[in-house]
């Protein structure tokens, strides 16, 4: 078994929504998979496992607990943190993010109420952009961007990416981050998935059927707080940019054609059309709009992923200060720099084009 509690440290408490992200994860294990589940057993359909069973939760004054199964203890384990994903690795995450949305859009459009009752949630993440520590921190970022395509020379980019903003930096991860929209009478837009949290190393546990650990067999989601409804392009987006590879090989086509294949194909075991739930015409039309959350989250996830573990910081140490003090060294400055040039030519590739 393994035990998540919620830290009691006061300053922590008062700087971020800790007790509000311990609700939302309780929400989300005692209520919406159970429900998932449900519905999936429902179908007569072999099950889809993508989360750890969950024993039990426990909410009293500052006090959050939640009792989960020990995945490590039947072949789980995490990723090492400075060895970018390979294309099994991303095939295999996109192939399960499809079934997971999959659940979700066919939940809503089959049982209306029973949805929205799950998503009546408050936005942790909203809370989050909120606090006094964000704007300065994410213009620290904002900065650091710049600074890479400069140093990569990478004029273009650099114009093509601020012509995607919605007013200034802070201003357009406010409007991408609180992204919704009402579906049509196709029913083209619907923004219904639950969002998982978009800490890269704890996001993830992987299971390999031997030693040969590039080539994975199962994964299992993590960490649940961040969770709410919005684009499937939002956790697509920055999923994508945060493990390709520095080579930028992966073709953007290619990747969203992995996910559509498995949220198409489980749309249709689930009973639902995804030609009218949700076509692959939205998605490209929803990658245009939001993908640019992408970039914004790796350029604050990435440097503290792949700082030396001497210099590595706790949550409660998040300050406006974080990203203006943080030096990623040696190789691992290069490697940033090639990740994060290749996540900058998915989001900004022309080549899909507009579909209608």
């Amino acid at each position: 078994m393994v035990i998540k509690t919620g830290k009691p440290i006061k300053e922590l408490r008062n700087r971020f929504p800790v007790r509000m992200a311990f609700e939302r994860k309780v929400h989300m294990y005692s209520k919406v998979f159970p429900s998932y589940q449900r519905f999936v057993k429902e179908k007569n359909i072999d099950p889809f496992e993508f989360v750890a069973e969950c024993f039990g939760t426990l909410l009293k004054e500052e006090m959050e607990i939640i009792f989960l199964q020990n995945l490590k203890k039947i072949g789980y384990e995490l990723h090492d943190r400075f060895t970018p994903f390979n294309m099994d690795h991303l095939k295999l995450i996109l192939e399960t993010y499809g079934k997971y949305n999959a659940i979700s859009f066919a939940m809503r459009e089959e049982h209306p109420e029973i949805f929205k009752k799950l998503s009546e949630m408050e936005c942790v993440s909203s809370a989050f952009t909120a606090s006094e520590t964000f704007p300065p921190m994410l213009k620290q970022v904002e900065k650091h961007l710049y600074e890479i395509l400069e140093e990569s020379n990478e004029r273009e980019m650099f114009r093509k990416f601020k012509a995607r903003f919605t007013g200034d930096f802070v201003q357009t991860w406010k409007n991408l981050n609180s992204a919704e929209t009402t579906h049509n009478k196709t029913r083209c837009t619907f923004l219904n998935m639950f969002r998982i949290s978009m800490f890269l190393q704890n996001s993830f546990l992987l299971q390999h059927a031997d030693d040969i650990k590039s080539s994975p067999e199962k994964v299992a989601m993590l960490d649940f707080q961040m969770s709410k409804l919005g684009s499937p392009v939002l956790d697509l987006a920055y999923h994508i940019c945060a493990i390709i590879g520095p080579t930028g090989s992966a073709n953007l086509e290619e990747l969203l054609g992995i996910y559509y294949r498995s949220l198409s194909g489980y749309l249709r075991q689930l009973g639902s059309n995804p030609d009218i739930v949700f076509p692959y015409s939205s998605l490209v039309k929803q990658w245009h709009k939001y993908s640019l959350y992408g970039i914004i989250c790796v350029g604050m996830i990435l440097p503290i992923i792949l700082v030396d573990k001497s210099d590595a910081m706790n949550v409660e140490d998040l300050d406006e200060n974080t990203f203006k003090n943080l030096t990623v060294q040696g190789k691992y400055k290069t490697q940033l720099n090639e990740r994060i040039i290749a996540a900058f030519k998915l989001v900004l590739d022309e080549s899909l084009g507009d579909v209608c």
